[in-house]
């Protein structure tokens, strides 16, 4: 706990007087941890993937017609994805953050992680269960299942297009 304290505050001071580039440099130099709260951490989560959520409907537009018929027709847009897109980041956040040392604190891991999964679905205005089922199957897919492209790919083909299924088969990832 004394560590997190000192990281924190020495993270604040060179946030303080350096420039935001600057203060990220030496903060990666120094190893330190930069905290966030769950609200901001679900705001980053919510805004990548509304962004990613945008190029991929920029993607479709561009397809060709028969391409796009396809695409669509295998593909979930709009909010649904956005939804889904937000809880592969929380997953993977999750993920990242637990590559730390949660086991020394965790009820603390566990109350930040319930709590920034809470912000995402406010964030998402979503009041139903629908966000938190679509949550567990995705950390169960990541944390549990870990299939890799292809076996995702072949498991899945309803939510690729064919052109994205040959794709990654092709890559034999």
């Amino acid at each position: 706990m004394f560590k997190k304290r000192a990281s924190d505050r020495f993270g604040d001071l060179l946030a303080k007087f350096l420039p935001d580039n600057l203060a990220t440099k030496a903060a990666n130099l120094f190893g330190l941890k930069v905290a966030t709260t769950p609200r901001v951490l679900a705001e980053c989560i919510v805004e990548m993937a509304g962004s990613l959520t945008r190029q991929l409907d920029q993607i479709v537009v561009k397809l060709p017609d028969a391409l796009k018929r396809d695409a669509l027709s295998c593909m979930v847009l709009g909010d649904d994805a956005t939804r889904e897109i937000a809880c592969a980041f929380y997953s993977q956040a999750v993920a990242v953050m637990s590559q730390g040392n949660p086991r020394s604190e965790v009820m603390l891991f566990q109350l930040y992680t319930a709590k920034t999964f809470d912000e995402v679905c406010r964030q998402l205005r979503v009041t139903d269960d629908s966000l938190r089922e679509l949550g567990h199957e995705t950390s169960e897919l990541y944390f549990n299942d870990r299939p890799s492209l292809a076996e995702l790919a072949q498991r899945m083909p309803d939510y690729v297009s064919p052109f994205e299924v040959k794709n990654v088969l092709d890559m034999n990832h």
